[in-house]
């Protein structure tokens, strides 16, 4: 994009002007199919729309997409002569012999064809009913409905050319063709134009609220008032010079007059202005023009489109300057600006001059200052330090103490002492005429000096900042957090707080009150790190330069952030990077930037010192955002809402950008897709969204976009995307592979229950043959000795005496043997697992046992019985009746005290008698393993076992059984 800047030419060479109209110019190189513009208008959606010879294109402030007979069936030709937008936002497109065409929500469609007439179409008007009138070389024609119906009579008019067409106040429509016609209740009027010096051809027409009539001709711009619908006298306006091409009313009542081969001239409230080629235009020849909802002002020309911004900046060039690199800036108190560059300029009166002084003739002035007995100083590139005072200029240099003469700073502090800030130290000046170095300062080069309200003297160094007070260097935070940082530049705000602008660091911040630092960075908003001039207006606002551009923050919204937040501050960003201010800006040397008494800012740039006018503001407003173009896997897909993706897609782009026809370089985007992203993604002004492997599923895409000027004013766009699912993730088959699972798992189940039946089946007939023999060898042995004893009894031979009474003891055993054998026997044949009462078995165990021995047992039950599968039970009970025989028979006690208690986790029995008790370290006998039997037990069950006893002290036997694995069942009291 070519920048070519808006200035106006001041008479003599020595003092120019500057506007602050920002002009930016596309060519074919910037997107253009040719630089004929012929046509422009701009649909409700903000699109800007051009009509050249090559196609119609479509803008959106940062790029433009074509449309023409190869891409657009419905254009019949390239070259488009007319646009208009109608109430309804329907663009309707006339070609150059190609017909009518209409564009609206619903695409393109072509209206009527050249056959029909209206081939050719220059002019059309939108009437207050709504109604389309067009205006061809061949006609005037009225759309009714879908039809183009002709309204010229023939017999009146010849052949009716219409080249411009305006509608007035009242409603009358005004054509220009080769005479002048007007159009009321639907009767067409001649009305003859006479002229001495003027051709007939009237190329264009425009009514404006004023009631006037502007004509223009090939010979001249003519107007006249508008009395009762019909024009008066018109009169020649002069100093217009060339053929009128077109007419247009612009805003606070300006009209622009395109000319043939004079450029552009501008008519507001009787003052006459020329635009005209190098600057602002690239063309005198001049098609087309259209103000924006922006304010932008757009002309078309005969070599290329052209675009005029308002802004609060202007750059003003330095005339016989080698080169406009501007060193410092200075606007001393008595008003002028002093700009130091190449030469030595001075700003008085809003003209800039050369200030010629012999003795600095061939020096290069890098800074000013202006004293407090109103005499000047200048530091100078190499070459020291001059003062001119009273007419008289006086150099000092090395033999006036001044070491380095590469002056970058100058400042009088409140004492009246000069100060001057090297490369190569500090020096002072203290009434004499020689320069003092400060002893002991460290070797950085100096870049900025600063008093603030307390007397410190700050100096901004390459390696850090320093701080000077009654001779002595100090030490304070704000030195100790700027170590070996560049500070370029200072500033000391009316309430006392010290900004401080780093070189690739951003801007610091010493509240002194508070003994706080903040740091400002590109996190918080700042468009660079880099700061070259830090200023404080009347109104408390803090400017900032830096390489690219100016921001503004209000000093209040600083103090009132929190700095571990790391929020975006709002601030005003003025770009310097566009159009006329293709530019740079420049700090290191001070002054880096200046206020003027009224309150207007200059800083120094590569191209010459620029102004900023704080009483202009530009009002930010939200943007459209579109939807350009999705791309999956390299293919581009038809852009629509709700955007739905194959199950194949792997990598999605989608291009997002937004409607702005001025500059688009502020816009910052960041997205965020619902369902998908964790936080938003900052795509800075990246304009597209990448996203890979996507699982299926329902997503919203939400595009947010703020201008750096106005963070706090955003607009968002959404869009609904549907990811469709493989087979293998559908609903469906997660319900099939779910009830294949569920399937699988009864399916082991029960091969798992029909293997432990037969291995169940296999127990029990090893049960039933172990049964078998305990009753066929056992159970008869123990039956034939119960005979013998039976029938021993049954003699005389052993009727009385200790004999009979072991008899009868064998006969009681032998007895309970085969009671027990038999229902051990019966237990193995049982096939059917059922449950059991330990606490019942258990009671029956205790009688028999007290009968048995004349033993009495102490029997106590705790908690809330469970019965227990007959398996588990049995166990128990042998256990305990293990205990309790091995009690009676071994330690001779007086009594026996047996336990059970119930919880909700476990079994808790306890056997405790205080008999003779043992020695638990001392070996067991080989056949004694009672203990060993009742543990195993226990393990079976995953309970444990405890035992404790000493001589003459009894034993106690504690069994804990958990029921967790346990299937029980609950006793139900009738």
């Amino acid at each position: 994009m070519l920048a070519i800047s808006l200035v106006l030419t001041v008479l003599g060479s020595a003092s120019v002007r500057a506007t602050d109209q920002i002009q930016s110019v596309w060519q074919t190189k910037d997107g253009l199919p040719e630089t004929n513009i012929q046509a422009l208008a701009q649909t409700p959606d903000h699109y800007l729309w051009v009509g050249t010879t090559g196609g119609l294109l479509r803008f959106d402030g940062n790029e433009f997409t074509l449309f023409n007979h190869e891409n657009t069936p419905e254009l019949p030709i390239d070259d488009i002569a007319s646009l208009l937008v109608t109430r309804t936002g329907t663009l309707w497109i006339g070609t150059a012999g190609g017909g009518l065409v209409r564009h609206d929500k619903n695409g393109f469609r072509k209206f009527v064809s050249a056959k029909q007439g209206g081939g050719f179409v220059r002019a059309m008007l939108e009437d207050k009913e709504g109604r389309l009138w067009i205006g061809a070389l061949d006609g005037l024609f009225l759309i009714d409905g879908v039809n183009m119906v002709r309204v010229d009579d023939r017999k009146v008019v010849h052949r009716l050319q219409v080249f411009s067409m305006t509608i007035d106040r009242s409603g009358t429509i005004w054509i220009g063709g080769p005479s002048l016609y007007s159009v009321r209740g639907g009767k067409l009027t001649e009305y003859p134009f006479h002229d001495s010096k003027a051709q007939t051809a009237i190329e264009a027409i425009l009514a404006t609220d004023d009631g006037q009539l502007w004509i223009g001709t090939y010979s001249g711009l003519f107007r006249a008032p508008i009395k009762e619908q019909s024009p008066g006298t018109f009169t020649r306006v002069s100093d217009v010079e060339g053929a009128i091409h077109n007419l247009k009313a612009m805003s606070q009542d300006s009209v622009w007059i395109g000319t043939v081969s004079r450029g552009i001239y501008t008519y507001t409230h009787g003052v006459l202005k020329h635009l005209t080629t190098p600057s602002p235009l690239p063309s005198n020849e001049i098609f087309a023009i259209l103000q924006d909802v922006e304010n932008n002002i757009w002309i078309g020309t005969l070599a290329g489109l052209v675009r005029l911004s308002h802004s609060g900046l202007s750059v003003v060039p330095l005339s016989d300057a080698s080169n406009s690199d501007v060193q410092a800036v200075y606007a001393d108190p008595q008003g002028p600006v002093w700009v130091a560059s190449t030469h030595l300029f001075r700003l008085s009166g809003g003209v800039m001059k050369r200030v010629e002084i012999p003795a600095l003739a061939k020096v290069h002035v890098q800074t000013v200052l202006m004293d407090r007995a109103q005499t000047l100083w200048f530091g100078t590139q190499g070459n020291g330090v001059f003062h001119q005072s009273q007419g008289a200029v006086t150099q000092y240099a090395q033999r006036e103490g001044l070491e380095n003469g590469f002056v970058r700073a100058l400042i009088q502090t409140r004492d009246g002492d000069l100060w001057v800030g090297t490369p190569g130290g500090l020096y002072r000046q203290n009434g004499h005429e020689r320069f003092q170095r400060i002893r002991g300062w460290p070797e950085s080069s100096i870049r900025v000096l600063l008093e603030d309200h307390a007397g410190t003297l700050w100096a901004g160094t390459e390696q850090g900042v320093y701080a000077w007070r009654q001779g002595v260097l100090q030490d304070s935070p704000v030195t100790r957090a700027l170590q070996h940082i560049p500070v370029w530049s200072m500033c000391e705000s009316s309430d006392g707080t010290l900004w401080l602008g780093t070189v690739g660091h951003g801007l610091y911040r010493w509240d002194a009150n508070d003994q706080h630092m903040t740091i400002l960075s590109t996190a918080n908003g700042l468009p660079s790190d880099k700061i070259f001039g830090v200023l404080e207006d009347a109104s408390h606002r803090i400017w900032l330069s830096s390489p690219n551009g100016i921001s503004v923050i209000a000093a209040s919204d600083v103090k009132n952030m929190d700095a571990a937040s790391r929020g975006r501050l709002p601030l005003t960003f003025y770009r310097v990077s566009e159009g006329t201010l293709s530019t740079q800006l420049l700090g290191g040397i001070q002054p880096s930037g200046t206020i003027t008494r009224n309150g207007d800012i200059w800083f120094p740039s590569i191209v010459g010192p620029l102004k900023i006018s704080p009483a202009f503001t530009s009002k930010s407003s939200t943007v459209p955002i579109v939807l350009k173009q999705i791309i999956a896997d390299g293919r581009s897909l038809p852009v629509k809402d709700p955007m739905k993706l194959a199950a194949s897609v792997s990598q999605l782009e989608i291009h997002y950008g937004a409607i702005k026809l001025k500059s688009q370089s502020e816009l910052r985007f960041r997205y965020f897709l619902e369902n998908f992203d964790k936080r938003w993604n900052d795509a800075g002004s990246r304009r597209e969204a990448y996203y890979t492997n996507l699982p299926p599923g329902r997503y919203t895409l939400h595009v947010v976009a703020s201008d750096l000027s106005a963070p706090e004013i955003t607009s968002e766009f959404t869009l609904s995307i549907v990811k469709q699912a493989h087979f293998y993730q559908s609903l469906w088959f997660y319900t099939a592979c779910a009830l294949v699972t569920i399937g699988l798992i009864l399916l082991s189940h029960w091969l798992h229950r029909r293997r432990i039946e037969r291995e169940f089946q296999a127990v029990l007939r090893e049960r039933s043959r172990i049964a078998w023999e305990m009753h066929d060898t056992f159970l008869q042995g123990c039956a034939s000795v119960s005979s013998l004893l039976e029938g021993i009894s049954m003699t005389n031979a052993l009727s009385s005496g200790p004999e009979r009474t072991l008899l009868d003891s064998a006969r009681s055993l032998v007895s309970a043997t085969i009671d027990d054998a038999r229902k051990v026997v019966w237990d193995l044949r049982q096939h059917t697992l059922g449950h059991g009462d330990i606490t019942q078995l258990t009671g029956d165990l205790v009688a028999q046992t007290q009968e048995r021995d004349g033993i009495r047992i102490e029997y106590v039950i705790k908690g809330q019985r469970v019965l227990l599968p007959q398996a588990t039970a049995y166990q128990i009970v042998m256990v305990v009746r293990e205990a309790l025989l091995n009690a009676v028979r071994h330690a001779n006690p007086s009594k026996v005290r047996l336990s059970i208690a119930f919880t909700k986790s476990d079994i808790e029995i306890e056997i405790v008698d205080d008999g003779k008790g043992f020695d638990m370290n001392a070996p067991r006998e080989g056949s004694h393993f009672g203990i060993s039997v009742m543990r195993e037990r226990i393990q079976h069950l995953d309970g444990k076992l405890h035992v404790e006893s000493a001589i003459g002290q009894g034993a106690r036997i504690t069994i804990f059984i958990p029921l967790g694995d346990i299937p029980t069942k609950a006793i139900h009291h009738d």
